[in-house]
């Protein structure tokens, strides 16, 4: 079903080699293709890291049969490695990419579900979240490339970067609503500051975007096609970085963003905006279903995204909906930084995987895929303050808290 994995980062075009089947094996090697400095390789687990002689440093998702998702071994390793090179002055640029064809095409299709249901929950939210807040914080030109699908986890290591290169193959959602969790990853941070309420319209309805929409919401900051990648590929491991900026060469390859297509969301911005700051999620689903009478006798097309919205919204599960609601809205009015941001979504996080609906979710929608999730609470009527008071509230354990370290620290081991 699957081709030939072969390695295909950044300029990089050599074959995979007996060894790197095995997780455990480091190697290393100085090859010079096509006038590219490989100064060493080696695998973690699921990774393939490659340092060049001009300070790059390249991570590559190497899990093609689980389209490229993370486990907790992965996440430990992303981590402890960006720790390792945040001080480090031979580090210059560091990349996170993909080193297998999949098919689909897949830049990270999210968290390991079935690890994370089936480990310690906190220890694998925790440490992911902490990888996140690294990615963001990091001190030197981070650069993620999404080619392909990236939802979830995929979002996390990806949206925090500080150079997010996507291309037309980009197939981006944060879906979790539809299986009774929630967005986390750092995206409740994020998409409160996409244009207007866009990020809002993202996380309640899970809805699935292109490269026109991921664009026009900030998802990516370059637009480069496929087809140049391997060149992009090829100017960054061949460049010093003394000549040309990290700025200049991705603007080199980068196309307009206009040539991506019209997006979704500015032909019904002024609907979103209007309809998804309502003050709960009742009222966003009333003033849609206003403006969808508004609408039946003079804009059909208009009439059709509005029903397909508002069908959206009620395959949300209705405690997730009024937590997604109530985690944005309060990064968009209180200003939160990335840090309170991730606190809040452990606590969530914690509450919510412990809850009736995320198996529920799972279940019809991942095992079964009847689609006919049976949610408890069953109406966002019957979802109170009290029980979104409960699942926001501050750990009783204060030590279970998300904490923040100096980069330099190296306090996870790799494994």
């Amino acid at each position: 079903m699957y081709p030939q994995r072969r390695i295909a980062v950044i300029g990089s075009h050599l074959r995979k080699t007996p060894e790197d089947d095995n997780p455990s094996h480091i190697h290393s090697e100085t090859t010079s293709v096509k006038s590219i400095q490989t100064k060493f390789s080696y695998r973690l687990d699921h990774l393939i890291v490659y340092s060049y002689e001009n300070g790059l440093h390249n991570i590559a998702l190497d899990r093609p049969k689980a389209l490229n998702s993370l486990s907790l071994s992965m996440i430990n390793n992303i981590s402890s490695l960006l720790q390792k090179w945040w001080n480090d002055d031979s580090v210059k640029v560091v990349v996170i990419s993909t080193s297998t064809q999949c098919k689909p095409p897949s830049f990270c299709a999210g968290g390991d579900l079935k690890e994370f249901s089936t480990s310690g929950k906190w220890e694998f939210a925790h440490n992911e979240y902490r990888l996140d807040w690294r990615i963001h914080k990091f001190p030197k030109p981070f650069i993620s490339i999404v080619d392909g699908i990236a939802m979830g986890g995929g979002v996390g290591v990806s949206v925090h970067a500080r150079y997010r290169v996507v291309t037309e193959r980009i197939l981006w959602a944060m879906p979790e609503v539809r299986v009774g969790y929630f967005t986390d990853v750092g995206t409740t941070f994020f998409l409160a500051s996409c244009p207007g309420f866009v990020g809002m319209y993202l996380a309640l309805t899970g809805t699935r975007i292109k490269l026109a929409d991921a664009l026009y919401c900030g998802i990516g900051t370059h637009f480069i096609p496929s087809e140049k990648l391997a060149i992009l590929n090829h100017k960054f491991t061949t460049k010093s970085f003394e000549n040309k900026t990290v700025e200049q060469i991705l603007a080199e390859f980068s196309l307009p963003f206009s040539s991506g297509g019209a997006s979704t969301f500015a032909t019904y911005r002024n609907i979103i905006d209007y309809c998804f700051s309502a003050p709960t999620v009742e009222e966003i689903i009333e003033r849609l279903n206003s403006l969808k009478e508004k609408y039946s006798k003079e804009n059909v097309e208009t009439t059709n995204w509005i029903v397909s919205t508002l069908k959206s919204l009620e395959s949300g599960c209705p405690t997730s909906l009024k937590v997604v609601h109530r985690a944005i809205s309060q990064v968009k009015k209180q200003n939160y930084s990335i840090e309170e941001a991730l606190r809040t979504e452990l606590r969530i996080g914690t509450r919510m995987v412990d809850r009736y609906d995320i198996s529920e979710g799972v279940r019809a929608v991942l095992r079964d895929k009847d689609n006919k999730p049976r949610w408890n609470p069953a109406k966002l009527s019957d979802v109170g303050e009290n029980i979104l008071d409960e699942i926001f509230a501050p750990f009783r354990d204060p030590e279970k808290e998300l904490r923040f370290e100096d980069g330099s620290l190296l306090c996870n081991k790799i494994s």
